[in-house]
Parts: structure tokens; sequence; C-alpha cells
């Protein structure tokens, strides 16, 4: 128990470290806070991975196998809460309309398309630095990786009862 207490102080080390650092203010955040979270997976496994080798008492498989989870856990929740506060589109339209009071229309449907269009492409070039897409011309490609994560979803997207696409 003493172990799994060890990893949530860790857990919580590692959030007020990736929060002094501010890691959302960068121009590639979302890439350096990804690999912020899976670094730090990484490296907490390897190392109750190696106590556990090394035969260090209260050390147990269920032990490292629950430090895992929660560290899991803690990250999608992470990830899933910073893209949530990142892609709030509909706050910064609210926002944009409280700050200009009265606009046309036509406006602020301009303001709107321009957060999609630099959010989409924000992704995509997300998409491009991870090696998962590819652009020829006007159009753009999975890569081989992409074509293998993009099947992996979709197998786990159709064992949770998803069957549509979009």
């Amino acid at each position: 128990m003493i172990i799994l207490i060890w990893s949530v102080g860790y857990l919580a080390l590692h959030l007020l470290i990736i929060s002094l650092i501010g890691m959302g203010k960068n121009s590639r955040a979302e890439r350096s806070i990804f690999f912020a979270h899976v670094g730090s997976f990484v490296f907490l496994t390897i190392v109750l991975t190696g106590m556990l080798l090394l035969g260090i008492p209260r050390v147990t498989p269920a032990v490292v196998v629950a430090a895992a989870f929660l560290h899991a856990i803690y990250s999608l929740s992470y990830l899933e809460f910073w893209a949530l506060s990142e892609g709030s589109l509909s706050l910064r339209i609210l926002a944009h309309i409280v700050e200009s009071g009265q606009k046309p229309k036509a406006e602020i449907a301009a303001f709107h398309r321009s957060l999609i269009d630099a959010k989409k492409a924000q992704r995509t070039d997300g998409l491009i630095a991870l090696h998962l897409v590819k652009k020829r011309e006007n159009s753009y490609r999975l890569t081989g990786v992409g074509r293998v994560l993009a099947g992996l979803l979709g197998a786990i997207g159709a064992s949770a009862g998803m069957n549509e696409r979009g």
C-alpha cells in the first residue's frame, strides 16, 4: 500500500511540475503534454518493475499494475480536460460576441469559421508531426502507422458498440 501512496504522490508532483512550467502556453503544447505524460508513465512503470525484479518488499505485480492504471487514468483525465479547455469554440464565440457588442450575423459567422479553420489546421499539423497523416497535393492520406492506429481505434470502437464514423 505504501508504494501506491508513493505513486499517487509522484502523480501529484507530476501535475505540479506541468502546472508550474505552463506547458499549455507554447505552440506545440498538445505534443509536449502528451509526451510528458507518456514519459512519466514509462518512468514510473520502469522504476516499479525494477523494484519488483529486485525483490523490494511490498512491491508485487498487482502493485505495479495498480500504479500503472492509476497513472493511465490520471493522464487520460488530464489530457481530456486539457483538450476540452483548448477546444471550446463555443466559449470563444460567446466571448467574442460579448466583447464586440452587437455585430452582424455574417461577421460572427466569419469569426466562427476562422476559429474552426484554425483548429482544423492545428489538428492536421499535429497528425502530420506524429507521422499519422501525409499531405499530398490538395488532400491528406494516412501513413502506414496511421492506418494501423485507425484500425486499432476502429476495433476498439466496434467492441464498444460504436459503429458510426465521424
